[in-house]
């Protein structure tokens, strides 16, 4: 298993013993809070929310995001197949090429 960053974009490689490797992109603040506001927007709007808990949550709207889980924040972007066992990834244009 292997974990690799990339130098200059907001996305992670990670690859496992399966013949595939995933791309996770970590968002921004700015797309964090907008999610998460999303999303409590849409829960609002599904349970019928009444005055009270809609004050709490605009509390929330200012709180800082190191409480926001993980999933909210390292989000899945893309799954590569390959059609054989991965044994290393890097980044094009690196050190090698």
């Amino acid at each position: 298993m292997a974990v690799i960053f990339h130098p200059k974009r907001e996305l992670v490689a990670v690859h496992g013993s399966e013949k595939a490797i995933e791309l996770l992109r970590i968002r921004s603040e700015a797309e964090v809070r907008k999610a998460m506001t999303r999303k409590r927007k849409r829960r609002r709007d599904k349970t019928g929310a009444d005055s009270a808990q809609i004050e709490e949550e605009a509390q929330y709207d200012n709180m800082d995001i190191s409480t926001t889980p993980i999933t909210e924040v390292i989000v899945p972007y893309n799954i590569l197949r390959t059609g054989g066992k991965v044994r290393s990834i890097d980044w094009a244009g690196g050190k090698s090429g």
